[in-house]
């Protein structure tokens, strides 16, 4: 579970760009094949909304909400974790010239990297005594919400716990 409280920006500013450096993988050109788009809720310095974010230029757009938590956690299926936390990333990928490049194994090496990356982001949590999870989520509504032709592959939610972590 996760409180509904103002996050230090460490948890997003440091935790998304340690996380989402570049995988290294055989069947991808230099640098990443993903997108991350983030659902901000409330993280102290940051406007809530959903952004854009990648590794080289930081967070990108805005997608404007009445309500990003009520958001956060309607994408993620209607789990209130989806809001709850302090940020939600949808980590996803262009898959048509993925596709079109790697065939089968591009979809793999996506979500191979995603997987690695919402890896990442839990430690990352942890390590600022914060956590951080895996959801589902509504995969056109996401890429609607975020104006994006990316497919989104995991999602993360990451927060301040209601309990410590182990």
């Amino acid at each position: 579970l996760f409180r509904r409280q103002t996050a230090a920006a460490p948890l997003l500013e440091w935790g998304l760009s340690a996380a989402c450096r570049a995988v290294p993988v055989d069947a991808a050109p230099a640098g990443t094949l993903l997108e991350h788009l983030v659902n901000v809720h409330d993280v102290a310095d940051a406007e809530p909304g959903g952004y854009r974010y990648t590794a080289t230029g930081g967070f990108e757009g805005r997608s404007r909400s009445d309500d990003p938590r009520a958001a956060g956690a309607h994408l993620c299926l209607d789990q209130p974790l989806g809001g709850d936390s302090a940020y939600t990333v949808f980590h996803a990928a262009t898959l048509d010239p993925l596709l079109d490049a790697l065939g089968g194994r591009g979809y793999r090496a996506a979500q191979l990297e995603a997987g690695i990356v919402a890896g990442r982001l839990a430690l990352n949590a942890v390590a600022l005594a914060d956590g951080a999870t895996g959801l589902t989520f509504y995969d056109g509504l996401v890429s609607r919400y975020f104006h994006s032709d990316a497919a989104p592959m995991l999602a993360t939610a990451v927060g301040i716990t209601d309990t410590t972590p182990a």
